[in-house]
């Protein structure tokens, strides 16, 4: 599919804007490009100043097939803006005609295009089965809370998938990183800062790292995925992130397999 063999090229993504006059826009990075509907995620780049809203495409099947919603943002700079995901009719598990969870977004300023169709993975179409929960510590970095996500060019978290690689986005440049899998835990989370643990430490759950998070707040590491399932179990992944004096964690994902 032509979408999914353009996943690997997002980190290198650089458009110029088509609207005269204007300086080209760049768009190099969205975080998290795997999110519910609801979840605010972050464009990066350079010269947004004409940056006005995001257009997310969808496969919603049924009569429908692909649809558009564009959706103002939210907060815009010269280098960073946010947005909204929106709600997409998508099919129920099981109908004739199936939904996708591979779509796409792209920038726009007004009713022009400044950046290509970049992949973003709807966990919305997925039903629960992929989804995410809690919310992520605000790092010493201003403005940046650390969010999971996924390699999309390794695949979605689904029973089979020996490439799956689990991601860790907008966390604080230089600092350690831990994962730990197992049982979510029981609402209300635990605090951690204004973040939330939702891996039950209690119940024995893996803990891997550390590992360095990259200058750019980032971090992946691969993750096999036995199969080919189903095996009945509901598991979460967290991030902890640590450096002296500060100790957080991201977003969970949270996972059916």
């Amino acid at each position: 599919m032509q979408l999914r063999a353009c996943r690997t090229l997002i980190a290198d993504l650089v458009l110029v804007a088509s609207v005269v006059g204007q300086a080209p826009t760049v768009v190099n990075q969205v975080s998290p490009d795997a999110a519910l509907a609801g979840a605010t995620i972050v464009l990066r780049g350079n010269n947004f100043a004409a940056l006005t809203a995001v257009a997310f495409t969808a496969d919603t099947g049924g009569f429908v097939g692909p649809f558009t919603q564009t959706v103002p943002v939210t907060v815009v700079s010269a280098t960073t803006a946010l947005v909204v995901v929106p709600t997409f009719g998508f099919s129920p598990p099981g109908a004739a005609a199936q939904s996708s969870p591979w779509g796409s977004l792209q920038a726009r300023a007004g009713n022009t295009a400044v950046s290509a169709s970049i992949p973003f993975f709807y966990m919305q179409q997925t039903f629960g089965v992929v989804t995410t929960d809690g919310a992520g510590t605000t790092s010493p970095t201003p403005g940046q809370r650390a969010v999971v996500s996924f390699l999309q060019a390794q695949g979605a978290p689904t029973a089979g998938n020996a490439g799956f690689a689990l991601r860790l986005e907008l966390a604080e440049p230089g600092a350690a990183a831990y994962l730990a899998i197992g049982t979510p835990g029981v609402q209300p989370y635990p605090p951690v800062g204004d973040g939330t643990l939702v891996v039950d430490l209690s119940a024995s759950p893996i803990i891997l790292g550390p590992f360095t998070i990259d200058p750019a707040g980032e971090l992946s590491i691969p993750l096999p995925i036995p199969g080919p399932g189903p095996f009945g179990v509901w598991l979460a992944a967290q991030w902890g992130v640590s450096t002296p004096g500060f100790l957080g964690v991201s977003t969970a994902l949270l996972v059916s397999l």
